[in-house]
């Protein structure tokens, strides 16, 4: 095992894959892979919020927002731990809390098969990958807000140029279809098929009143591939 890990390659590595491209789950893999492979560890994990248990040791961590390092100079008290957090316990681990003032991103955790003593470097080293890994967590949050955000504003703005048209025209036929063909065209409402149904009171029935959308099956899952 290597008592003296590359904190410049890792820090580097951690953060050019962090301001990557690669999807949020591929980012986080890559990072944690080259934290174990740095530091030569079995596994680094990303713990999830939702797989912190209440009650288990995993939740006091998160609760107290404070690291807890486990190795041969500092033995890990079992009380209060939950079957399904047994398979972390080794001779020595760390989890670290990814929180701040005002969010949570779950713990970031590392272990050990063998017994050893985190250095002060190292701790503070995975101090700062823990750090980054939140951010970049978070930052991936914001971008995911971002998008929604931006993709209400194109239904509103879809919505709101219908609207306009719709008062300028009083011809039905030509209002159905500008409404069937607003909600089908382009990526604003997201559908590739729309319908109206009127309901005939005197006959008791539904009647198909028109339709927008694509000719055949293929040409409907090529639009609904470029939409999603």
């Amino acid at each position: 095992m290597s008592a003296h890990p590359d904190g410049y390659a890792l820090l580097k590595a951690t953060i050019e894959l962090s301001a990557s491209s690669l999807p949020i789950e591929t980012k986080l893999e890559k990072i944690l892979q080259c934290i174990t492979d740095g530091f030569q560890s079995d596994r680094s994990l990303h713990l999830r919020p939702e797989g912190i248990l209440k009650d288990g040791f995993l939740s006091r961590v998160a609760e107290e927002k404070k690291p807890l390092w486990v190795d041969e100079e500092r033995p890990f008290q079992e009380e209060g731990v939950l079957a399904e957090e047994r398979d972390l316990l080794c001779p020595a681990f760390g989890c670290i809390p990814l929180s701040d003032e005002i969010s949570f991103q779950g713990i970031f955790y590392i272990g050990f098969s063998k017994g050893r003593t985190f250095s002060s470097s190292e701790i503070e080293l995975l101090l700062l990958l823990a750090k980054e890994i939140g951010t970049t967590i978070w930052n991936d949050q914001l971008h995911c807000v971002a998008e929604d955000h931006e993709s209400r504003m194109r239904q509103l703005s879809t919505l709101w140029e219908l609207n306009k048209a719709l008062l300028t025209t009083v011809h039905f036929e030509r209002i159905v279809h500008m409404t069937l063909t607003a909600i089908t065209i382009g990526d604003g409402l997201r559908f590739n098929r729309a319908m109206l149904f009127l309901v005939d009171e005197k006959g008791h029935v539904v009647k198909g009143t028109m339709a927008v959308g694509p000719n055949s099956a293929e040409e409907a899952g090529k639009i609904w591939s470029s939409l999603s």
